[in-house]
């Protein structure tokens, strides 16, 4: 019985050294901001659109009036997190990636529902990311990350009944050093299937809102892990030249009250459920591209084979980018295919990687494809992936920087 008594005296301490007796409150971040309503009837969409996209310009350039991106930069990159899960920004250190998501998220008023992620060399799972399940303390273990309690947040807010909230977005800074198949694999599935996102993070089910968007940054060198195909093929990637912007036709005054609702954005920028197409001069043009990637010529090297995901993609961008753009790249000769040409550029070339001067030849036949039908951004993008690609052996990729 004394031996017993000792025994008892001591558990506490036991425990406390095995972690059973580690506080389970968690520090949950109060995210939580009312959203505003766009009424659909008082403009059409793309009047409503413009409006968006001026509010947002406004609100940046009364936080930062030294930085700002173009209307049709800014319409891109709302289109892009609004119909796909994750959405890379690409390009040399110091362009500007890490500090345009947070501007992005700032010229929303949603600064506090974005969570920043740096990743760090070496992670392998969702526990560096997330999280593990401890089964010495029998309780979820969160990473260090704080992800694990940003989307307790935003799972308890939906659990309140806010189902129509403001965006929020998760930043991946630096998010290919390491190889992000691994520890983002919970949520790959979540990218085609958004009836059923839900995370299991042990005895704890976690549902993942779907205005959640995720906003990767990534460099390419000595240090960092290339990123597969399978991860390309579900994700634009957005490459930023940091070349300097021209202040223009900015609005001082915001249109809309702001956080605008997610409903309301995904109306004017997300995908549809309706079947979509490319309209006529869209349709050739595509056809013609896809043509060329798949030939089976073996005097044009291996072929490039776009899934039906990344068509329905492209159409799904399309429809929503086709009125904006144009206007916003009126009196240009390539209008009527500017939406076309920011998704080949994001969505077909990340996809283009090969070997030898047989490869070169379907670039440099692809490339006329891009000039005869005016596609300048692609055609641009391409010409330096074949200038890049003789001056490296001949090796052809789109992450040539």
């Amino acid at each position: 019985n004394e031996l017993q008594k000792k025994l008892m005296d001591l558990k506490p301490y036991v425990d406390a050294i095995n972690g059973a007796f580690m506080s389970r409150d968690l520090h949950i971040p109060d995210i939580y901001i009312a959203p505003k309503n766009i009424e659909s009837t008082e403009k059409s969409k793309i009047d409503r659109q413009i409006a968006v996209i001026d509010t947002i310009l406004a609100n940046i350039y009364q936080k930062e009036p030294n930085r700002t991106i173009q209307k049709i930069d800014l319409a891109n990159l709302l289109i892009c997190t609004q119909q796909s899960f994750l959405t890379f920004l690409a390009g040399l250190p110091g362009v500007g990636k890490t500090s345009l998501c947070r501007l992005f998220a700032d010229g929303q008023e949603v600064k506090n529902r974005l969570k920043e992620v740096a990743v760090s060399r070496g992670w392998t799972s969702q526990k560096d990311l997330v999280g593990f399940f401890n089964p010495l303390t029998n309780r979820f273990q969160p990473s260090q990350t704080g992800l694990y309690q940003f989307l307790y947040a935003l799972n308890d807010e939906m659990k309140k009944g806010n189902k129509d909230n403001p965006m929020a977005y998760i930043l991946l800074d630096e998010a290919n050093l390491s190889p992000i198949e691994h520890y983002w694999a919970a949520f790959m599935g979540m990218t085609d299937n958004k009836r059923n996102m839900t995370l299991q993070l042990g005895q704890d089910i976690i549902k993942v809102p779907d205005y959640l968007r995720f906003i990767a940054t990534i460099n390419y060198d000595s240090t960092t892990e290339p990123l597969s195909p399978r991860i390309i093929d579900r994700a634009p990637i957005i490459v930023l030249d940091g070349n300097p912007i021209e202040f223009q036709d900015i609005i001082e005054e915001s249109l809309y009250e702001l956080p605008i609702n997610t409903k309301s954005l995904e109306e004017l920028f997300g995908s549809t459920s309706a079947k979509v197409e490319f309209d006529d001069s869209e349709l050739q043009i595509f056809k013609n591209i896809q043509d060329e990637l798949n030939k089976s010529d073996r005097d044009l090297g291996r072929p490039i084979h776009l899934s039906a995901r990344k068509e329905n993609s492209i159409k799904q961008y399309c429809f929503q980018a086709r009125a904006i753009m144009r206007h916003l790249n009126l009196n240009q000769d390539n209008s009527d295919v500017i939406a076309l040409d920011y998704a080949v550029l994001q969505f077909v070339l990340p996809q283009v990687k090969g070997n030898g001067n047989k490869f070169k030849k379907r670039l440099e036949s692809l490339l006329n494809i891009f000039q005869d039908n005016k596609l300048k951004k692609s055609a641009d993008y391409l010409e330096h992936m074949i200038r890049y690609g003789e001056d490296e052996l001949h090796t052809y990729d789109f992450f040539c920087w």
